[in-house]
């Protein structure tokens, strides 16, 4: 099971608005700073810390928006959605909120932009930890 903020390694790599971490071998985490708004640019280099913790190996992704209040741009929701690096080697990743502003960006993400691997919601990491374990079960 995955423990919030538990990591393999002590690598954490951060932007101005976010901190990238793996979890454990498989799942890496991306967690939101509270007060930003994430542009492309900033979606650029989250992706590339991201792709420099995967190793270029298939992860699991828990995107962690819990407690904080912030917001991602059009231009950023669809750089995730299909043109990131990461992306690519995303099996699955599991968005963890618990306020509205960012539950309708979620939907935005997930209905509008319909990202290339499969994303859910999710009020906590066990959760999350839950849905990985099945999807590994196939």
């Amino acid at each position: 099971m995955i423990k919030e903020d538990i990591f393999v390694n002590s690598e954490v790599l951060e932007t101005a608005g976010s901190w990238v971490s793996k979890l454990d071998v498989d799942v890496l985490q991306l967690k939101f700073k509270t007060d930003q708004l994430i542009v492309k640019k900033e979606a650029v280099l989250i992706d590339q810390n991201l792709c420099a913790l995967s190793n270029g190996e298939a992860q699991y992704v828990i995107i962690d928006a819990l407690d904080i209040q912030s917001n991602m741009d059009t231009e950023a929701l669809k750089y995730f959605s299909k043109n990131s690096d990461i992306g690519k080697y995303t099996k699955a990743a599991a968005i963890l909120l618990n306020n509205l502003p960012i539950r309708l960006t979620a939907g935005i993400f997930i209905k509008f932009h319909k990202p290339i691997f499969k994303t859910e919601i999710f009020k906590n990491h066990e959760e999350a930890s839950r849905w990985f374990d099945k999807l590994r079960q196939g």
